[in-house]
């Protein structure tokens, strides 16, 4: 029983150990069968809202603020050298 498991192992093994780009691009073609035949996969952008009370980690204060920062830590470290 054993040796015929084998029998039918090994080949598949050897096919998937010598072509395994072919198996990763059979495998990449039936997901992307699956996420068609699902309707599409993810939402749109404009259908995703942010929940009630989220603030952006990075706002536009945030951003100019950041940019100061940089631009004084940057004379701090070329007075340094």
């Amino acid at each position: 029983m054993f040796a015929i498991a084998l029998f039918l192992v090994l080949p598949v093994l050897w096919l998937l150990f010598t072509n395994w780009q072919l198996a990763l691009l059979g495998l990449g073609a039936l997901l992307l069968v699956r996420i068609a035949a699902a309707g599409g996969g993810a939402r749109p952008w404009t259908e995703s809202a942010a929940p009630a009370g989220y603030v952006p980690r990075w706002s536009v204060s945030r951003r100019l603020e950041a940019e100061r920062e940089h631009a004084q830590w940057q004379e701090w470290f070329d007075a340094a050298r």
